[in-house]
């Protein structure tokens, strides 16, 4: 019998694959941090978007898909928590770039050497 967890990843692994055709390397390796409580995947309201968390020393965000505007819903609220829940910061890869652009609007900033960073 599947379980919760199994329903969220293959949930997900849909919703990766749309976003990234041929990545199911890369999945695999998500969904193995996510059974092993080091990496998350964050679902926008409708459930038509996705981030995926990996918390280090700051929260990361390893990747994102679905439309601009679930992402900005995800990245409202993940930063929210993110605050709430001790994390000084968040960064993220740089990703396409008008996604990129929404950020640098919303507190996010390029830092050498590293990437998008949000100061909470």
């Amino acid at each position: 019998m599947a379980t919760a967890m199994d329903e969220h990843l293959a949930y997900c692994r849909a919703l990766f694959l749309a976003a990234f055709p041929g990545e199911d390397d890369t999945f695999a390796r998500i969904e193995a941090g996510a059974r092993a409580g080091r990496v998350f995947i964050e679902l926008s309201e409708d459930r038509q978007s996705f981030a995926v968390l990996q918390p280090v020393r700051d929260l990361h965000i390893w990747t994102v898909g679905g439309t601009i505007e679930g992402v900005l819903e995800l990245e409202e609220n993940i930063s929210r928590r993110a605050a709430e829940g001790g994390f000084d910061r968040m960064t993220a890869l740089p990703s396409r770039e008008g996604w990129d652009r929404a950020l640098l609007q919303r507190g996010w900033k390029s830092e050498a050497k590293l990437p998008l960073v949000k100061e909470l």
